[in-house]
């Protein structure tokens, strides 16, 4: 069974957080976070409170939510330099092409000239996996998207 991965962006602690810490925490916890903040990344401390619980199947996964979390699920693929690929990430593409993963119609891809271009569905999808980069993210990195 393919195992689904995901990485969690917290607006206010404009960081990531460790998800499989975030999975294992019960109902109605305020918890404390170490980050690291900014450009600097200076260190901090970061309240965040999560009250509420999604559950997906089993009583026993869950997800919470938070207006301030943002979960990205990984597309199963890996850049060139064995990189996991997750929605949110902006990768070169062929001729130095930058783009942001997004997921949209059940389907993991990006935007070019208003149209979806899906993965799977690109008729050089051999070529794109054998030179796609990750070089960022958009929440750390939203100026590499700028012409």
């Amino acid at each position: 069974m393919k195992e689904f991965k995901f990485r969690a962006w917290h607006k206010k602690a404009e960081s990531f957080l460790c998800w499989d810490w975030l999975k294992g925490l019960e109902k109605g916890f305020h918890i404390m976070v170490p980050v690291r903040k900014g450009k600097d990344k200076k260190e901090d401390v970061v309240h965040i409170e999560m009250s509420h619980q999604k559950h997906f199947g089993d009583a026993s996964e869950c997800i919470w939510e938070d207006t301030d979390l943002i979960l990205e699920q990984d597309t199963g693929l890996k850049d060139k330099k064995g990189v996991d690929i997750y929605e949110g990430d902006i990768c070169a593409m062929l001729s130095s092409v930058r783009k942001e993963i997004i997921f949209k119609d059940g389907a993991f891809g990006w935007m070019d000239l208003g149209d979806f271009i899906t993965f799977g569905g690109h008729s050089h999808f051999d070529k794109i996996m054998e030179n796609i980069e990750v070089v960022g993210n958009i929440h750390e990195n939203p100026e590499l998207l700028e012409d």
